[in-house]
């Protein structure tokens, strides 16, 4: 009666149609080794995992509040720590199984529940403690540094009226979507039924939050609903895009049963066709899904036999909305998890771009490249001009900086960088009219 009961409801629900989502496509699929990172049961350890489970390193050791976000290219890591900070990873992937590593506290402030980067290392977006329908989202290309844009998220009503109406009460995950123009959430919201009665449930909203090189108005915030007419006693949660195709993404879902018990499940839909399909039993708990390297897999938690949390996989279908075969366990004893590949496609790089900015380009080089810390930085100026020079690293943090003079011609400039860890660094070279961005590696 469960399972009946479960289909019965997801019956009724709908995914919206295709022409709600942007059509993205990848430049190509990924074709680098493939990682698997992933927190322990106790949410103290985050760990990198080969693709069969095996430990490579603890990457972190200071306690985790959620599931960390990651860019494509699987260089940047961002999640909450046990003191309410945001923290930065930065990894050198040297082969399949030889890593270097760089942690780095992103914000200071301990207020934060939640965090995720963008795909290309953009853009970052936190939630807050004080758990309200609000998300921050930070350009880190912004060269005045990284402002903040708070987005309040509300219920889209569909009627020129009342356009929207403000019953979220707050945000959980966030997952910044391919097109570098989307975030996906999912929501706590409560309402009032036709009875009168107060009721809450979870479901996914999609906030497009960048449009024409620059962010969306707060005032009038176009969100949309993934899915809709999900009846009551049901939610959906924990939404995540397919890495290769826009219009699938997985997500959790689950019906309050009568006994007061609840039935969960891992879903993939399709939105461009409308259809969905349940792909997971998860029982007992949440499945926070993702799909692996090609989407022909979806990683996520279950629960095992001796109640601990273990990550699985579970193969999917040509369409990919039916399983095939049986779930196979990868990491034991942890969740959280997320596949990641550290091969780099045509995404926008972080902090080659610059908010809608009008400033000029300005070519610069740096040599040699890459360094063991000392390089020089050189570039033609069409006049004298004051300077601002900073290193960033690939969360778009300064590093140094420093103030120059610039003369006509060519300048060059002499940098000693041995402090730094090794790794991938920015040099940006900022004047009054013109901006230049340099990339560079330090061994």
């Amino acid at each position: 009666m469960v399972v009946a009961a479960v289909k019965a409801a997801f019956d009724a629900v709908g995914i919206v149609a295709g022409n709600q989502l942007p059509t993205h496509q990848c430049s190509h699929l990924s074709t680098g080794n493939e990682f698997i990172l992933s927190v322990t049961e106790d949410e103290q350890f985050l760990d990198l995992s080969e693709k069969d489970g095996t430990l490579i390193e603890t990457v972190y050791d200071g306690g985790v509040l959620n599931k960390p976000s990651v860019t494509d290219n699987g260089e940047q890591i961002v999640f909450v720590n046990d003191n309410h900070e945001i923290m930065g990873v930065e990894i050198a992937f040297n082969s399949a199984n030889s890593i270097q590593y760089n942690v780095g506290v992103v914000s200071e402030d301990t207020i934060w529940r939640n965090a995720a980067i963008s795909k290309d290392g953009r853009f970052l977006a936190g939630l807050t403690t004080e758990y309200d329908n609000k998300v921050i989202i930070f350009d880190l290309a912004d060269p005045l540094g990284p402002t903040p844009r708070e987005y309040f998220l509300v219920n889209p009503t569909f009627t020129q009226a009342t356009p929207w109406v403000d019953n979220v009460a707050y945000a959980d995950v966030l997952e910044f979507d391919y097109s570098g123009q989307y975030l996906v959430y999912d929501a706590y919201s409560l309402i009032e039924n036709v009875d009168g009665e107060d009721l809450s449930h979870w479901d996914i909203g999609l906030l497009k939050y960048w449009e024409n090189g620059e962010f969306t108005p707060i005032d009038t915030p176009q969100i949309r609903k993934l899915i809709t007419g999900l009846p009551d006693h049901v939610g959906v949660a924990d939404p995540a895009f397919a890495k290769n195709n826009l219009n699938y993404f997985a997500f959790d879902y689950y019906i309050e049963l009568p006994n007061g018990g609840t039935e969960y499940r891992t879903h993939v839909a399709n939105a461009e066709t409308n259809k969905n399909g349940p792909v997971v039993s998860n029982g007992l708990e949440l499945g926070y899904p993702c799909f692996t390297t090609h989407d022909d897999h979806v990683l996520f938690q279950d629960q095992s036999l001796f109640g601990g949390l273990n990550l699985r996989t579970q193969k999917l279908s040509a369409n990919k909305m039916e399983p095939m075969g049986n779930p196979a366990n990868i990491v034991l004893g942890h969740k959280w998890g997320t596949w990641l590949n550290n091969s780099t496609r045509a995404l926008t790089p972080a902090v080659n771009s610059t908010s809608g900015q009008s400033k000029l380009n300005l070519p610069i080089t740096v040599s040699p490249n890459p360094n063991n810390g000392r390089a020089i930085v050189s570039l033609t100026m069409p006049e004298n001009s004051q300077a601002e020079l900073q290193v960033l690293n690939l969360f778009g943090q300064v590093l140094r900086q420093q103030k120059l003079q610039l003369t006509t011609g060519e300048n060059s400039i002499d940098l000693h960088l041995e402090p730094l860890t090794s790794g991938t660094y920015f040099i940006r070279m900022t004047t009054e009219q013109m901006q230049g961005v340099v990339k560079f590696a330090k061994q």
